[in-house]
């Protein structure tokens, strides 16, 4: 909604909504910029978006051709990673690496904290295995202009990054002794979504978070029923987050 003015008063802001939000849309009153000191106002479009903001962008743009994963969401792993270093114990580990982006991004995290975190990489480094098409929209080979190589030289700056690669879950086999603050699941079908919930889910520590990238988007049906299967009797519920991620806040034991 455009700023008022006399001709609008700030009263006349609830009745708009409600008459717009019968038509399916949704009004937001902003005011007058002369009138109100905004702090960082091009980051209102109409709401705070702190991840438009130049010093966000900076960060975000080593990432930039490297992720299919949205400012809003790189937003919030950034965010929920640099909570788990300081609250939680375990390393951070990312189960779907795609090439890179968000490695990139929770690397520099876990650099500029100065915490001695392993950043694990769990990946097949070469694109969409075998999957279901009963629940899945992605095919087999899908993601594939990848590759373990390519990964290793995008990251080669950052020291204690780990590269695990193979098929979900005996390529996690190795990691079976290891704790995790911090796990950032975004594999897309419904086999490796609920495999890899099957086996880090046990091995975050209270405190840390677990990330699924895909669970609210059209084209990953097999993710979002996977989650809900796997947490449908677990003390912890998804929070969705409006860009399409389910966050998990990993409990202590009751």
């Amino acid at each position: 909604m455009a700023p008022t003015g006399p001709w609008l008063p700030r009263a006349s802001h609830a009745p708009l909504r409600k008459l717009f939000a019968a038509f399916g849309l949704h009004v937001e009153y902003v005011g007058r910029a002369s009138e109100t000191a905004i702090p960082d106002l091009a980051a209102y479009r109409p709401r705070f978006q702190p991840w438009l903001l130049p010093a966000w962008q900076r960060r975000f743009a080593p990432t930039r051709g490297k992720t299919l994963v949205s400012d809003d969401r790189l937003y919030t792993l950034a965010t929920l990673l640099r909570q788990a270093l300081a609250t939680a114990a375990g390393d951070v580990v990312e189960s779907g690496v795609y090439q890179g982006g968000t490695a990139r991004l929770l690397a520099g995290v876990i650099a500029e904290s100065g915490a001695a975190r392993p950043l694990v990489l769990c990946d097949t480094f070469a694109g969409m295995p075998d999957t279901d098409p009963a629940v899945d929209l992605h095919r087999k080979g899908d993601f594939s202009d990848t590759s373990l190589e390519a990964v290793r030289r995008y990251l080669g700056a950052f020291a204690g990054v780990e590269h695990v690669p193979g098929l979900i879950p005996a390529s996690l086999a190795p990691l079976a002794q290891r704790r995790f603050c911090f796990v950032h699941v975004d594999l897309d079908i419904y086999t490796a979504v609920l495999e890899a919930s099957r086996f880090f889910y046990e091995r975050v520590t209270p405190g840390g978070f677990l990330v699924y990238d895909d669970y609210g988007f059209a084209s990953t049906p097999g993710a979002r029923q996977a989650v809900d299967q796997f947490y449908a009797d677990k003390l912890e519920t998804p929070l969705v987050l409006p860009g399409g991620q389910a966050v998990i806040f990993k409990a202590g034991a009751r």
